[in-house]
């Protein structure tokens, strides 16, 4: 999603919370404007929605192929080692030179040059597996590297495939853009006719609907924190402790964090009277990550309450 409809989408969540608080009696003055709002309230939800799996996606796949070429590069590192130790036991210099590899530079390559490398090193371990076997190289570990190979090589095409999936997302989101601001047009309309009955909604509704730029914040995690019963909640600690980062959620329940490092972080949300919540996200770099919570009250203050 692009900075222009994070903007927009951030105020269409305003807009939802600012009209979930008015009487009955305003609403009542606007013939049809709940059945607008309740249509407006679905859309905005599947635009969430479609971009948090747009989002999780993209991330999903990245860090797991990153871990895969780490995972593959290594243990090419691990087998080459011992090839080399093999061939300077029986002065072999051209099978030395032909194991010249470094962790960094494998990682540099790209995915199908690292792959035809770590396959050219299986295969000499392969050729030379009955006088490896004091070297550290069985049967054993030519089966698991060769099954990092084979599963690496089976994820280089994924990235067409999310690419593909991601336009498709992008495009229903864009229409679901375009659908919702034709609905919001005709509750505009709805609350102009009710500039002189009422000029204080009027005045805090605009207000409310007006979209705020955001593009120079770097935020790499954001969210709202809300109650069972939708209501946002004022001064919920939302602390990442593994990289001593802390923020409280505002008066609507916004809360954000900017230039988070890239991977999964554990996030805990804390305020007193209501249930610690802790929980997993996943961020990289660049990329910006929704991520709204429930807490639940405690017995006490639910019977409060």
């Amino acid at each position: 999603m692009n900075v222009k409809n994070e903007n927009r989408l951030n105020m269409y969540l305003v807009l939802i919370q600012y009209i979930n608080t008015l009487p009955a009696a305003i609403l009542a003055l606007m013939p049809s404007f709940s059945e607008f709002f309740a249509e407006f309230t679905a859309n905005v939800n599947l635009i969430r929605a479609k971009n948090e799996v747009q989002a999780s996606s993209r991330i999903g796949y990245r860090i797991m192929k990153t871990a895969g070429k780490l995972e593959t590069v290594t243990y090419a590192i691990f087998m080459a080692d011992c090839i080399t130790a093999y061939a300077l036991s029986i002065g072999n210099t051209v099978l030395v030179k032909q194991m010249k590899f470094s962790k960094s530079s494998l990682l540099k390559k790209r995915d199908t040059a690292m792959a035809d490398d770590a396959q050219f090193i299986l295969s000499i371990a392969i050729e030379n597996l009955s006088v490896l076997d004091t070297f550290g190289i069985k049967q054993e570990q030519i089966d698991e590297f060769t099954a990092k190979i084979k599963n690496f090589n089976n994820n280089i095409p994924l990235p067409r495939i999310h690419i593909n999936k991601r336009k498709m997302l992008t495009k229903e989101i864009a229409n679901l853009f375009t659908a919702t601001d034709a609905i919001l047009a005709r509750m505009d309309k709805l609350v102009d006719i009710l500039i002189l009955v009422d000029n204080v909604f009027y005045v805090s509704y605009y207000f409310n609907r007006k979209v705020v730029n955001n593009s120079g914040r770097k935020l790499s995690l954001r969210g709202i924190v809300s109650d069972t019963n939708g209501n946002p909640i004022l001064g919920v600690m939302v602390n990442i402790s593994a990289i001593n980062r802390e923020t409280k959620t505002t008066d609507k329940g916004y809360y954000g964090f900017k230039n988070l490092p890239a991977g999964f972080n554990e996030i805990t949300f804390s305020r007193v009277d209501y249930e610690k919540t802790t929980t997993q996200v996943g961020t990289v770099s660049g990329e910006r990550v929704q991520l709204d919570v429930t807490l639940e009250a405690t017995t006490n203050n639910r019977n409060v309450a």
